[in-house]
């Protein structure tokens, strides 16, 4: 008889799980999978329909990953910025806005927005010093783009030159405190376990 309940109450439960599954986390999930295959237009649909259904917090960053692949950076800025209302501390959100800034041009805003990439990275537990290396490369080429650039700049972009090029190096050496502060939480513990032995 145990065994009838149980068995009874199990089936129940796949039952009742499998009904009632959101229908926005069903879009999010068929949105996910369009976007692997390189079907922006249905996943764009797929995450439109999963805001509609109520699942914002959790679908801006795809939506804006995806708006970025069309290359409608403009849009995709504008999802990014409700992503990080709901998440502040995800660097990978400022960072991914920073490349849309760089489409549009806005060279203060793409240095800013790595700036707070690199400032919540270090809050993170996260050591990956590829992940910086992707910030100072990008840094590095703003910079170089910058040299290129003419005079009436800052006509274009509303900030001086000169405020930009201190920003890229204030980003720079963020990066190496950060890259300081990894290389020495990766080798405590080893000189530890070195030391107990």
């Amino acid at each position: 008889m145990k065994r009838f309940i149980s068995l009874t109450l199990k089936k129940f439960k796949i039952n009742f799980f499998e009904t009632t599954i959101p229908e926005g986390k069903k879009y999010i999930e068929k949105g996910k999978q369009s976007f692997l295959l390189h079907q922006f237009q249905d996943a764009l649909l797929f995450f439109n329909n999963a805001i509609d259904s109520g699942f914002e917090d959790e679908v801006y960053e795809l939506r804006a990953c995806c708006l970025q692949k069309m290359n409608c950076h403009e849009t995709a800025i504008e999802d990014f910025d409700k992503a990080i209302e709901y998440n502040p501390l995800k660097f990978s959100n400022y960072y991914s806005r920073a490349l849309s800034k760089k489409a549009i041009l806005d060279y203060a805003g793409l240095v800013e927005d790595i700036n707070n990439a690199i400032y919540y990275y270090k809050k993170s537990l996260i050591l990956d010093n590829v992940i910086l290396k992707k910030f100072e490369s990008e840094l590095l080429n703003v910079k170089a783009d910058l040299e290129k650039l003419t005079p009436n700049f800052h006509h274009i972009n509303k900030r001086p030159l000169l405020e930009i090029r201190n920003l890229i190096g204030d980003s720079l050496r963020l990066i190496r405190k950060a890259r300081f502060k990894n290389h020495n939480r990766t080798n405590l513990p080893i000189i530890s376990i070195k030391k107990a032995v």
